[in-house]
């Protein structure tokens, strides 16, 4: 399983190849979907749930504004452009779909996470505009495909479905591809995209709650607790929905019989056809404190960073910041609390350099400082 946060981040951070846009200095406008919709200088929109049917209306992101869509959200627009230095940001397990013309120009940039963006007509990449992303673009326009020089399209993981399966019409001014162009049988590499896995405590009862951002053949979710992380014991099964572009919400209330002030919790991810997934463990207190806590694993890594966090205040936002040797931070996102523990990661830290890390979290007056290393 893969886990993704929300969190709104005027920069591009540094360092991590989906690091999300900070949006500082910016004023907040909402979406119209009634009219064509034009973000000016330093204005940002969010979508952040639901659907987001613009009809026969365009989005026009210019002079350093920021439009992101978050895991869940589908947007549907006639057309959609980049430029100015704005920056389109769209979450893994978003759902876009663009009529018409998907235009990036005048070093607008484009950074594209989700497995399921589509384009029906048109995609073109000028005047220094660029197309990035861990995630894919599906093209439906034939042969009106054009990326000129100076603009760049670099999209998917190591092996991604690329724009045109064939990529007959890639790259018409003779730009080199990048060299994560390549494998049109491309699938993400795990069916089901979680969002978050947490717990709140109240008179005894658990209450444990986790989303997903999309589904493919997910059959259930089996419920284990354990007082040693060691013995698992399956307490509960909750359904899956099985095959989803949008976000799933799902729950379930256990009574331990409390051998320890401590009790862990894992989901155990079934598929369709057998294979499973393991998420957690969350450890759960008992009585929990306002003492902030934090495990980081694997450490020492290679590609990806584990957070298990208990002492949440309810309430109290969440920050997460990675900082260099240097003191530069490289990753930063903000989440508002909704339990007492939580355990997601931080998806990709691939690009980062070999060396020392300082991870701080920071909620209310507390803050938790760990090390880690990147191979």
């Amino acid at each position: 399983m893969k886990f993704y946060l929300p969190f709104v981040v005027a920069l591009l951070c540094f360092g991590l190849s989906n690091a999300q846009p900070i949006v500082g200095g910016h004023s907040e406008v909402t979406p119209n979907t009634g009219d064509d919709q034009t973000l000016n200088t330093n204005q940002y929109m969010e979508l952040t749930s639901g659907t987001f049917d613009y009809g026969d209306k365009s989005i026009t992101l210019d002079n350093n504004s920021i439009l992101i869509v978050r895991a869940g959200v589908t947007l549907e627009v006639k057309n959609l452009s980049v430029k100015g230095t704005a920056i389109l940001y769209v979450e893994r397990g978003a759902h876009v779909t663009v009529e018409e013309d998907f235009i990036v120009t005048d070093t607008g940039n484009a950074e594209i996470h989700t497995l399921y963006f589509i384009a029906e007509s048109k995609i073109e990449a000028k005047d220094g505009g660029t197309i990035t992303g861990t995630g894919r673009v599906t093209y439906k326009g034939g042969d009106d495909y054009e990326v000129d020089g100076g603009s760049s399209v670099c999209i998917g993981t190591e092996d991604p479905e690329y724009y045109d399966p064939a990529h007959a019409n890639y790259n018409k001014s003779s730009e080199p591809a990048c060299n994560k162009n390549g494998n049109p049988g491309f699938n993400p590499d795990l069916p089901v995209e979680m969002i978050f896995f947490n717990s709140l405590v109240e008179n005894g009862e658990v209450y444990l709650s986790w989303a997903t951002a999309t589904e493919q053949n997910a059959s259930h979710f089996m419920v284990l607790r354990s007082f040693d992380k060691n013995t698992w014991e399956e307490v509960g099964e909750v359904e899956a929905g099985g095959n989803t572009n949008f976000r799933q919400d799902y729950s379930y209330t256990d009574k331990p019989n409390v051998v320890s002030n401590v009790v862990y919790y894992q989901l155990l991810q079934y598929d369709l056809d057998g294979k499973t997934e393991t998420f957690g463990p969350l450890t759960v207190s008992m009585n929990p404190s306002n003492n902030l806590e934090a495990e980081v694993f694997p450490n020492p890594t290679s590609d990806h960073l584990n957070i298990a966090i208990g002492g949440l205040v309810i309430g109290h936002s969440l920050t997460i910041s990675v900082l260099d040797k240097l003191g530069k931070t490289v990753y930063q996102e903000t989440n508002e609390n909704s339990g007492n523990s939580l355990v997601y990661n931080i998806n990709d830290i691939s690009d980062l350099e070999s060396g020392h890390y300082l991870l701080i979290l920071t909620s209310g007056s507390q803050k938790v400082v760990r090390r880690f290393i990147k191979q």
